[in-house]
């Protein structure tokens, strides 16, 4: 019964007194004509608060009588079956404690079965949380996708309750149909559309609920569209939904880990290149880049401890490209390390760098092996290592790589014949400018074309376009070159919002250097999502690459 005091009056009541489990309910609490304080809510420990407290106020005026009344509501979720009591809530009124009746509320049991399929025949508006599997790996991405599922006609939704997933990392996902699709229920029509995909990152084992999502939509009023209410539009009633929850398990990752673990757990791909030395001494260098692409968690990937020969110094990697697109089946992520080692004794060496990730589908370590490749280092005396830097000749550190020399440039009798004949080498090349007749660039063309390497990297594409891997690959390069050299952009600078930036500044002024910057913007940041596709999924059929190898070449030709 509602309390009365003092001609005021302090009510509790439901919406409804009974839901099906996981269904909702409103709360309200009313104060009429009492000048109350401090309202204080009952435990709600066998429900869940999805909205509320909202408060609003009403004035009427009745033949003079003046009636004041306030409203406060909770929008409840009901989890589990049962009958339940809700306890009385509490206001001061003159610093006396002044409490409402008591409401209950019964719950029925719901086929769990039916719920944990998030499917009903006979609901007017349902939600459905969609996973592909239930069971996955520290690391492994899951994409969750939610559906909203309508027998009748409904003009807006709104969300109550956004999907969540506490104590996993989630990130939002565009790429995901919106389009209207057609389904059946225990034969019954349905229309559905997915209103929200999410990327599931995982990084502790253990049980995780996902869900549920709950919706409110504004269904169309039975006599159909044509129905008007308030402002001639057309009338609704709101109609609550709540999804399924989804038990999600995560398992740790089995040990020992597979040698040059990069933390990666997934679907993923690698491949190495040395830079091109020959004939090395102790006084030389090697730079190894390793290309890993792949899906998955990018802040668990790590550069891996790749092991070298005895006998060679490894210096830390360094990442040269970090860069990520959406595609239809997630975030696919490109990131290269660069290695620089050094040979510090002579001998014949074979090197073959190891890199692995964990693939949940076999539920092992994935090993990737370089081919070996021998290489034969003369030892030029610099006898450099750890114990005793200070030994041999003096040190000349080029890029952080010592090098060794044994005097400087100007002891040597042949700086003074190279200085000597510097007016015949200049001579020559202005006889060379002199007499060119256009059959190709010049040597100067050739020396101040920025982007230079970038082209020469397409003439490789061309030669790798029967091979879809190789030709994709060799486009990437060319466009992380093509940015390097034409807008100054290291790999490691080169995110979607620098080249954004960066593209404009190298485009005349006023007008035509924004359209015309933008406009390349665009294009690289199409060619380069294109290469990252290709390089994951297998790109298009040879005729679609030499189109896209066209576009291409006038992109850098530009």
């Amino acid at each position: 019964m509602p309390v009365l005091f003092a001609q005021g009056e302090f009510r509790a009541s439901v919406s409804q007194p009974t839901v099906n489990q996981q269904g909702t309910f409103r709360l309200v609490y009313e104060l009429e004509n009492m000048a109350a304080q401090n309202f204080t809510p009952p435990d709600f420990k066998n429900f869940e608060v999805i909205s509320g407290p909202n408060q609003g106020s009403n004035t009427t005026i009745i033949n003079g009588q003046v009636s004041r009344s306030i409203r406060i509501t909770y929008d409840m979720l009901a989890p589990k079956p049962g009958k339940f009591i809700i306890a009385p809530a509490e206001v001061l009124v003159n610093n006396k404690k002044v409490r409402s009746n008591v409401v209950s509320i019964n719950v029925k049991a719901v086929d769990q079965t039916q719920l944990a399929k998030g499917l009903n025949g006979e609901a007017e508006v349902q939600v459905r949380i969609n996973v592909a599997k239930d069971t996955v790996y520290v690391g492994e991405e899951l994409r969750v996708e939610v559906d909203l599922i309508n027998r009748v006609d409904f003009r807006t939704y709104s969300v109550l309750k956004a999907l969540g997933a506490e104590g996993i990392r989630m990130e939002d996902l565009r790429n995901y149909n919106l389009n209207e699709r057609k389904i059946e229920i225990d034969k019954t029509p349905f229309s559905a559309r997915t209103v929200q995909a999410v990327s599931l990152f995982p990084n502790k084992p253990g049980t995780y609920t996902i869900g549920p999502v709950m919706i409110r939509a504004n269904v169309f009023e039975e006599g159909q569209r044509r129905s008007r209410g308030f402002f001639f539009s057309p009338a609704t009633r709101p109609v609550d939904a709540t999804s399924n929850s989804i038990e999600l398990k995560v398992l740790p990752l089995p040990q020992p880990e597979g040698e040059g673990f990069v933390g990666a757990v997934g679907k993923w791909r690698f491949q190495g290149q040395y830079d091109q030395i020959a004939n090395m001494t102790t006084a030389d260098a090697l730079t190894f880049k390793l290309f890993v692409q792949g899906q998955g968690d990018p802040g668990r990937l790590r550069a891996p401890d790749l092991r070298w020969p005895d006998g060679w110094r490894a210096y830390p990697p360094e990442t040269t490209t970090d860069h990520s697109v959406e595609t239809d089946t997630g975030l696919v992520l490109t990131r290269v390390y660069e290695y620089a080692v050094a040979p510090v004794k002579g001998g014949t060496f074979n090197l073959r760098p190891k890199a692995s990730y964990f693939s949940p589908d076999s539920n092992s370590y994935v090993t990737w092996e370089m081919t070996p490749r021998s290489i034969t280092v003369t030892d030029v005396g610099t006898n450099f290592n750890e114990e005793n830097a200070t030994a041999g000749p003096n040190l000349l550190v080029v890029r952080g790589i010592p090098k060794a020399v044994k005097s400087l440039w100007v002891d040597q009798a042949w700086f003074w014949y190279a200085l000597g004949g510097m007016p015949l080498a200049l001579a020559l090349v202005w006889l060379t400018k002199r007499f060119q007749n256009g059959k190709g660039p010049s040597l100067k063309e050739e020396l101040n074309d920025p982007v230079a390497e970038g082209k020469r990297r397409l003439q490789k594409a061309r030669a790798s376009i029967a091979d879809p891997s190789a030709f994709y690959q060799e486009v990437r390069e060319a466009l992380q070159q093509y940015a390097h050299d034409r807008l100054g952009l290291p790999p490691s600078q080169q995110s979607r919002a620098e080249i954004l930036a960066a593209f404009p500044q190298s485009y005349g002024t006023g007008v035509a250097k924004n359209t015309n910057g933008k406009e390349q913007a665009r294009k690289f940041l199409e060619a380069r999502d294109l290469a990252d596709r290709g390089l994951y999924g297998g790109g298009t059929d040879e005729e679609g690459r030499r189109t896209a190898l066209a576009e291409l070449e006038r992109l850098l030709s530009e």
